[in-house]
């Protein structure tokens, strides 16, 4: 969801601090660009305590402020630290290296975040867990927890967020870090957050149906367009597609928000063609059908107001004899 959005919509989230249950609510509707404009403002200070920080950061009372605050301070201030991050002996993980070299794995990322927050009276957690990037292959699994991000309690509500991925993006080799901005990964709603973030803990996915790693890393593939959009529910949830010669394949997928969708085109990478799919919405609900008439291995994605929100792999269904 961008921050144009923000000043028009309601952040609704599914989380409650006292049980799995996915109750209804919201942080309050706001325009946060008074508040990105004054944190943008701070990035030519350096710094060399939190104090400091905190005490700039604390210029906003409402604690839905100061959380946007201290996102915005993190992932402006902090780059993602690649040599740390493929070598733990050299990660940049402690706060003072944080605030002198600024650079951070995901876990320095997450540890700042905490201390700011605390700082600022808002209780917040460390999260560890697993990520599927854009680059992982589909069906391909993560034995050991590669990721860290923070749950932070509003209003007696947590919030998920991570400053990491919010500050930009790394290649395809994890070589190279590219500075860029994200607000999708400000206040995620759980339904979103789970297809591409599994917690170690799972009382920390805040859903009423908890996901297995075995599913995690079987859902499609998506991307921030998906994120932006609203997007979730996705049907199949399982990335790879097994196909029927002559059957067609139902698709399927929910709005969090009024999004009027224009057209849905599947592409597939193998032949290089795109085709216009049409479909049915109906409220928040979109669904739609395609046949498949090549059906060797090959990936497809799928795009929505032409934009590319997920992947599935294609394989062809044996009959048993």
């Amino acid at each position: 969801m961008s921050v144009k959005k923000l000043s028009s919509l309601l952040f609704f989230l599914l989380i409650s601090n006292i049980s799995l249950s996915q109750t209804l609510i919201h942080v309050p509707s706001e325009n946060y660009s008074d508040v990105d404009d004054y944190v943008l403002t701070l990035s030519k200070k350096k710094y060399s305590s939190l104090d400091s920080i905190a005490v700039d950061l604390n210029a906003f009372k409402k604690p839905h402020l100061k959380m946007r605050a201290v996102y915005r301070w993190v992932t402006n201030y902090v780059a993602f630290d690649c040599i740390g991050n493929k070598n733990s002996k050299k990660a940049i993980i402690k706060v003072d290296d944080i605030l002198r070299q600024q650079k951070a794995t995901s876990l320095g990322y997450a540890n700042l975040v905490k201390i700011l927050c605390d700082k600022l009276n808002m209780p917040c957690e460390v999260i560890a867990g697993y990520v599927k990037s854009p680059f992982l292959r589909i069906g391909s699994t993560i034995k050991a927890p590669n990721h860290f991000w923070n749950t932070i309690k509003i209003y007696n509500k947590w919030y998920i967020m991570d400053a990491t991925w919010g500050s930009g993006t790394v290649d395809k080799k994890g070589n190279v870090f590219t500075k860029k901005y994200n607000d999708n990964y400000f206040v995620v709603n759980p339904r979103q957050h789970i297809l591409n973030h599994l917690p170690v803990k799972s009382d920390k996915q805040y859903l009423d149906t908890l996901v297995d790693k075995t599913a995690f890393f079987n859902y499609p593939q998506v991307y921030d367009d998906f994120f932006e959009m609203g997007i979730y529910a996705l049907t199949p949830a399982s990335a790879q597609l097994e196909i029927t010669r002559g059957k067609k394949k139902n698709f399927s997928f929910k709005l969090l928000d009024s999004l009027i969708v224009d057209n849905i085109e599947i592409y597939d990478r193998k032949s290089k063609e795109k085709e216009n799919i049409p479909f049915l919405q109906t409220g928040n609900l979109i669904s739609f059908s395609c046949e498949f008439k090549k059906l060797k291995k090959q990936l497809i994605d799928i795009y929505v107001n032409n934009r590319l929100v997920t992947t599935y792999r294609v394989i062809e269904k044996r009959d048993e004899k």
